[in-house]
């Protein structure tokens, strides 16, 4: 346990990764609904 280096960083690692999860799934599904409300338009 003592081996392992403490900081807001290596504490919140896993905070940042799901945070980052999230907004990077948000734009890929803002993404896909403006593809599929461009293909109903046309």
């Amino acid at each position: 346990m003592n081996s392992v280096p403490h900081g807001w960083f290596f504490d919140n690692k896993e905070w940042i990764v799901f945070i980052i999860a999230t907004v990077v799934l948000w734009l890929l599904m803002m993404t896909g609904v403006h593809e599929l409300d461009l293909r109903s338009a046309s």
